[in-house]
């Protein structure tokens, strides 16, 4: 049962505080008397993250949550491998945004998809496979939410066809993944960074994996995985 204070539109408090000798403290929980007994007018709320690197499914609401930063990335890009290197995978693109809650969004479900990692070639020379989409969907008091991370798509079989980074839409923030370049793959909007050429697969969440080479038998490197945190307060 929140308690509102009335400021020409109620506001909902939040957080308390009681004067005592030694100063103010802050109110963990409390209660207020009604007719019918004692209520809860709020409880405390320890904070905590659910982070997914793969799979789809839905994430609840907590309650007493007040706050949550929704953070997408989506796959990187697989690499290329060429006769003498192939290109480098893209990086995928990552959205942030922070969303205030209500009473009424507990118990409220939020979507997610994470996408896969893109795979680098293997055995002969050919173009990488691209990474995955990442989203999350769902509607809250604060209005509908629509997040997309895109993947960094994959490299091709010459050490200048690389991959290119993936965009980002519906976060506060958006960055976008980079291309691949000379066989190294790109640094993802995470900040994960790609895999140089033939040094194997890029970091996660979503940079893209470092070209191979048929001469030097070094297999295309696979793109860093997708990834999706809520992190609830």
């Amino acid at each position: 049962m929140p308690i509102f204070v009335g400021t020409g539109t109620n506001k909902q408090i939040q957080v308390a505080t009681i004067g005592i000798g030694g100063g103010n403290k802050t109110i963990l929980q409390g209660t207020i008397g009604t007719a019918s007994g004692n209520k809860n007018i709020f409880s405390s709320f320890t904070p905590y993250t659910d982070t997914f690197t793969g799979g789809s499914g839905t994430e609840l609401v907590p309650t007493n949550a007040s706050k949550v930063v929704v953070t997408v990335d989506g796959g990187g890009g697989g690499a290329g491998k060429g006769t003498v290197l192939g290109g480098g995978g893209g990086g995928s693109g990552r959205a942030v945004k922070t969303i205030s809650l209500t009473s009424s969004d507990w118990g409220a479900s939020l979507s997610y998809s994470v996408g896969v990692p893109g795979n680098g070639k293997t055995g002969a020379a050919g173009i990488g496979g691209g990474g995955g989409i990442s989203t999350v969907t769902g509607t809250l008091t604060a209005g509908s939410v629509s997040m997309t991370a895109n993947p960094g798509t994959g490299g091709g079989t010459t050490m200048s066809s690389n991959g290119s980074g993936g965009s980002a839409t519906g976060g506060d923030t958006n960055t976008s993944g980079s291309n691949g370049s000379a066989g190294s793959g790109g640094n993802a909007g995470s900040g994960a960074l790609g895999a140089g050429p033939e040094n194997g697969a890029g970091a996660a969440p979503g940079a893209g994996g470092g070209g191979g080479s048929v001469n030097d038998a070094a297999d295309g490197g696979n793109g860093g995985n997708g990834q999706i945190s809520f992190a609830w307060s």
